[in-house]
Formats: C-alpha cells, sequence, structure tokens
C-alpha cells in the first residue's frame, strides 16, 4: 500500500505533540494509543488536521488515559528545539523509506519501537537533523536492535541477526602484503612511482603531502588497490603504529612503504571498522616490540578477533561507510571555514603599515585612524561586591563563571571582597601571555585582584566586540612579546607598557559591522564542530557496541 505522506506526517507530529504534553515515550505514546487508534488518526488525517492539532491531542490523550510520566527531553535539550512538526516529518520521511508491506500502521510501530526512537528523541545528540539517506541506513536497511549479549555477540545489532560471531585469526580472513624497499638513489621527483608512508595517514584517510616518489624500474611491491587498507608498522613514534587508513579511489602508479602493511579484504569496509575498534588497539599493544616499534608480519596475521557471517559485516560496513563520509564532509566544511576566517581576519584589518583593509564593507572610505592604547581605555578597580559570581578567565570563552568552567580553583570566599568587579563589554588582562592574555567579558561578576580589568574611556566610540577579535589575533599575540616580562611559560603583561601599544581604529559603524561578520562565522564554525563531534560520538559509540 502506498503511503499517504501528508497523513503520514500529521500522524506523527501529533504522536510527537502527544509525547510531549505527558512527557511519555514516543515507544510509550504508540503502545498506549494502540493500533486501532493510529489508524483511525492515519485514516481521517485530512479531516483531523482541520482542527487544531493541539485540541486533536488532548482528545486522544483523554480517550486512551495517557497519563503523565517523567520524560522531559524538551527540558533537558541544551539547544533550540526542534518544533514536533519538524521532529513529525522526520518520522514520516523514515516510514516511507522503510515501509514494503500492505500495513502503514505495522511500519509506523516497528519505527517508533525501534532502538532509533530515543535517539531521535534525544535533542543534544544531532540524528534528527542528519540526511534522509542516512537516517534511513541508520534503521531498517540498516536497523538496529539491542541483543542480550554474550561473549561472542555484540549489544547492538541488526535486525535479525542473532548467531555469536566466530573468532578467526587474520591470517585466515584477509590477506597481506608487504610495502616498497628503496634507496635514497631511488628517490626521483614527482614522475614516478608514490610511496605511501606514515605521513600520508591521517586520521584515518589518505592525505597527499611530503610525498616521496621513486623510480618505476625499482617497484617490486603490489600497487594499491580500492578497498586495501594501509597500516603503519614500524615508526619511530609508538603512538603511531597500528595508524591505519583504506584506499577509497584508484591510485595508479602507487604503493605502500617498508614500513607498512597492506590488507585485502573482500569486505573492507568491515574491517576498515575493525582496525578502529578498541580490539585492535589492545592486539597492538600486545603485540609490540620491545626494544623496537613495530609490529611483524607474523604478530599481526596471528591476531585474533571475533567476525560476523559476510551479511551482517557488509551491513556493519556500510553504516560505517556512511559515518565516515559525513565524518569527512562536516570536517571539511569545518576546515574551508576556518580558512575562511583566517583570511577574513586578515582582509578586513589593515596590514603591513596600511591604513585602510584590503576587504571593506559598502559606505566606508575613511582610513582608519591611529591612535595610541592610553587615549582609548582605561583599568577599573572596583571591590567590595562579594555577592557577584567569581569569574575565572579562559582563552576560548573569555570570562566565565568560575562554576561553570569544570575546574575546581581553590580560593577563600572571605578574601572575595577584595576582588575586582567585571562588567560586560570589559576586557580582564589575565598573568600568562603566550596565548593572548585578553579575555574579553560578556557578564558581570569578580575576578581575582592579581588580573587588570580594563575598559573603554568613552564606550560610544568602540564596540567591545571588535576589540575582542583585535586581542585574540595572531598580530597583536606577536605584538605582546614586546610588553611581557619574566619566564617563558608564566610571562606576564605590563599593562602600562600595553598603554603604549599603538592601534589602527575604524569608525563604531564600521567596528559593528566588521564585528557582525564574524561572529555569524563563529557561529557556524561552531554549528559545524558540534555536529562533527556529535558524529563522531555516534562512530564511537557504535564502535564500541558493534563488535565484541
Amino acid at each position: 500500500m502506498k503511503i499517504n505522506f501528508n497523513d503520514i506526517f500529521f500522524t506523527c507530529s501529533l504522536i510527537e505533540l502527544i509525547g510531549r504534553n505527558t512527557l511519555r515515550k514516543r515507544s510509550d505514546v504508540v503502545s498506549l494509543l494502540g493500533k486501532k487508534n493510529i489508524a483511525h488518526i492515519y485514516a481521517h488525517a485530512d479531516t483531523l488536521h482541520c482542527e487544531p492539532i493541539a485540541k486533536t491531542a488532548d482528545t486522544f490523550i483523554e480517550l486512551c488515559k495517557i497519563t503523565k510520566g517523567d520524560f522531559d527531553n524538551v527540558a533537558a535539550c541544551k539547544y533550540a528545539v526542534p518544533e514536533y512538526w519538524a521532529i513529525g516529518k522526520v518520522y514520516a520521511r523514515l516510514i516511507e523509506d522503510v515501509h514494503d508491506g500492505d500495513d502503514v500502521v505495522e511500519t509506523l510501530l516497528n519505527v517508533y519501537k525501534s532502538p532509533i526512537s530515543d535517539m531521535i528523541s534525544n535533542y543534544n545528540s544531532d540524528l534528527f537533523y542528519q540526511s534522509r539517506g542516512f537516517i534511513k541506513e541508520f534503521f531498517l536497511s540498516n536497523g538496529c536492535e539491542f541483543e542480550d549479549r554474550n561473549d561472542h555477540c555484540p549489544a547492538l545489532r541488526f535486525r535479525g541477526f542473532t548467531d555469536a560471531w566466530e573468532q578467526r585469526e587474520l591470517n585466515n580472513t584477509v590477506t597481506f602484503y608487504n610495502g616498497q624497499t628503496y634507496s635514497p638513489s631511488d628517490v626521483i621527483g614527482t614522475s614516478g612511482t608514490l610511496v605511501l608512508r606514515s605521513c600520508n595517514v591521517l586520521n584515518g584517510e589518505i592525505v597527499l603531502s611530503d610525498n616521496v616518489f621513486i623510480n618505476n624500474n625499482v617497484v617490486n611491491s603490489n600497487n594499491v588497490l580500492v578497498g586495501d587498507i594501509i597500516v603503519v608498522v614500524r615508526n619511530g613514534s609508538k603512538a603511531l603504529i597500528g595508524k591505519h587508513a583504506q584506499i577509497k579511489q584508484a591510485m595508479n602508479n602507487t604503493v605502500i612503504g617498508a614500513f607498512m602493511t597492506g590488507i585485502r579484504s573482500q569486505l573492507p569496509a568491515f574491517m576498515n571498522a575493525l582496525l578502529n575498534t578498541h580490539l585492535f588497539t589492545t592486539e597492538v599493544e600486545k603485540n609490540m616490540g620491545a626494544t623496537i616499534n613495530q609490529i611483524t608480519g607474523w604478530m599481526f596475521k596471528k591476531m585474533s578477533f571475533n567476525f560476523p557471517n559476510n551479511d551482517e559485516q557488509q551491513k556493519i560496513g556500510k553504516l560505517f561507510e556512511v559515518l565516515d563520509h559525513l565524518i569527512t564532509l562536516h570536517q571539511r566544511k569545518l576546515d574551508k571555514l576556518t580558512k575562511v576566517k583566517k583570511s577574513m581576519l586578515q582582509k578586513m584589518f589593515p596590514q603591513n603599515g596600511s591604513a585602510n583593509p584590503e576587504i571593506r564593507f559598502s559606505g566606508f572610505t575613511d582610513a582608519w585612524e591611529q591612535r595610541k592604547a592610553k587615549d582609548l581605555f582605561e583599568s577599573t578597580v572596583d571591590k567590595n561586591h562579594p555577592e557577584l559570581p567569581v569569574l575565572a578567565a579562559t582563552q576560548e570563552y573569555g570570562m566565565v563563571k568560575r562554576d561553570d568552567n569544570g575546574i575546581n580553583i581553590y580560593h577563600d570566599k572571605r578574601n572575595e571582597s577584595t576582588y575586582k568587579r567585571v562588567l560586560p563589554g570589559q576586557f580582564v588582562i589575565h598573568l600568562r601571555s603566550f596565548q593572548g592574555g585578553f579575555a574579553h567579558s560578556s557578564i558581570e561578576g569578580i575576578t581575582s585582584p592579581a588580573y587588570t580589568v580594563f575598559g573603554f574611556k568613552e564606550s560610544e566610540k568602540h564596540y567591545d566586540i571588535f576589540w575582542k577579535y583585535i586581542f585574540r589575533s595572531d598580530e597583536f599575540i606577536q605584538r605582546l612579546e614586546t610588553v611581557t616580562y619574566g619566564i617563558r611559560d608564566g610571562r606576564s603583561i605590563s599593562y602600562e607598557e600595553f598603554l603604549t601599544m599603538n592601534f589602527l581604529v575604524p569608525s563604531f559603524e564600521e567596528q559593528k559591522q566588521i564585528s557582525t561578520s564574524l561572529l555569524k562565522l563563529d557561529h557556524l564554525i561552531t554549528l559545524h564542530q558540534r555536529k562533527l563531534e556529535k558524529l563522531k560520538k555516534i562512530k564511537a559509540s557504535c564502535l564500541e557496541k558493534m563488535f565484541v
């Protein structure tokens, strides 16, 4: 039976709203509604949606006697709470994608009663925000169920697989090949055979940097093929042993170096995921040479792991391919945004003695004015405010509440009356300078009397966020070397010397325009960082639970 998307979308949105209103897990909601009522809602969605959905939710809550629970995922959300319509659409798309029978409601029940339902309800993850294809892969075409775990079964498995995994030596599962030995005289320009070494493996990916090419005539090792996994087996750094990457595209005239081993497998995606687990790390540590940082070919081949049948291996491998692809995409976006920001910081501020930046917003043409810091800033010493929260200086986040900092630094509360008051928009010079040492504050509080607190003499002429970017710039941190004193790891900033420094200053409006642009970029960077971190956490959790 073909699904009516609008009707299933309304049904799922209603389930989501009922769950929020009753503080119930969505799996509980569908159980309490029952298949008959859900079928009624789906069949009459075109009529029911004419009424306010909140009223319809109340009707079914009363009809099915759904009492209050304690699952408040909205209150637990640390970020923007997605609308119930948005979550309803996620479920509706998934149901549409995985439905392959006549009973639409049965497919709905299967989706809501699967582990993915709780994962979608975790608004602090971004599973609900992932692509439609990824969520489908994660669920039914790669549908997950928690099984009772024993010594030969993982904690998390794909639906339909229950057999125990079988322990095998790698030598009986994959094919190994050795790397290329060459001498310095064999190395040529860039027209020979590329030799992949440890420096060409970064974060599980092949990177083409610091490349070495050798004469084609001396090559006697296998050319790498798509799907091969290359592993570092000997290196001066112990931490690099076991580092590996999968060949994901054809690489003609390419071999691996002598300190690498190649693995060729019928199911390379599964094997690559297995080598990402703690199980492989443990085996590497057990088989590491006592005096030389290496694992020999014999030791590598004798390593034993548990393997499922080929069908389950294929599904596991496919899941990790999807995760790795998403992680790579977000990492590339993050790297690109970081480069854009670095370029903007260079081009939107004057360089090399110029009084004008390379890039400016429309309407701004005046030269930036050179001013001494002493004409712009003034220090403040405002004590006797023990009622205010104690602030800590951080390089990344500026001034934060000490209780939120996660670092337990002892201080005598009786001395808080001597602490200096900090106002929003002011800056604090803390003791160490090798990372900048100027912390911006967006909150009111008190801080150590050893710190210097300063603000603007004419606050109406200065936008504090603009100066936050100035004080965190590489160019300013380099200039600080002229106004610091003390030993290397504890260099302190002389405020008096800082006041002698010169700055180029634009108008207030241009300061604000520049700051707004950089803040938007920072927001995008933060979003991609969070997405990347969440994807990595999902991958780490799957690696932990899907292997044994």
